[in-house]
């Protein structure tokens, strides 16, 4: 795998989160569905690939890209993008586990993938109620 440099990097995450936040701006859910979705039909984001490997928390990313302005939304518009998410999320880990488990090694990762998307929804859970923000 070829490594990018910080600067390239840089790039191709700062204009993913401008595309995230034009399809945020005009309630875009099937471009925003789109950004997310790591199938053959999205050329984007496999050439973003590379570039989280530079993060050391790549969690913090997707807190400040998403979660946190989908708290913020008054309508729930972007349901369908943050199933998006959280089908790819399942489909990797499942892929990591099979790859994990043929080198001999402990499949963890869809597990750890569960209990990461039930924080999410546990923030999302509170959206809701006045004075609750986690």
């Amino acid at each position: 795998m070829a490594y990018l440099s910080m600067g390239e990097a840089h790039r191709r995450i700062t204009e993913f989160l401008n595309r995230f936040s034009d399809a945020v701006s005009f309630q875009d859910v099937a471009y925003l569905k789109t950004l997310f979705a790591f199938s053959p039909n999205s050329p984007f984001l496999l050439s973003l690939a590379d570039a989280p490997n530079l993060f050391q928390d790549v969690n913090r990313l997707i807190k400040h890209a998403f979660i946190e302005e989908f708290r913020n939304w008054e309508s729930a518009w972007a349901l369908e993008a943050l199933c998006v998410i959280v089908y790819e999320i399942r489909v990797l880990a499942e892929r990591a586990d099979r790859e994990l488990a043929s080198s001999g090694k402990s499949p963890e990762k869809l597990k750890g993938a569960g209990s990461f998307l039930m924080k999410v929804f546990g923030s999302l859970a509170l959206v809701g109620i006045p004075g609750k923000r986690p």
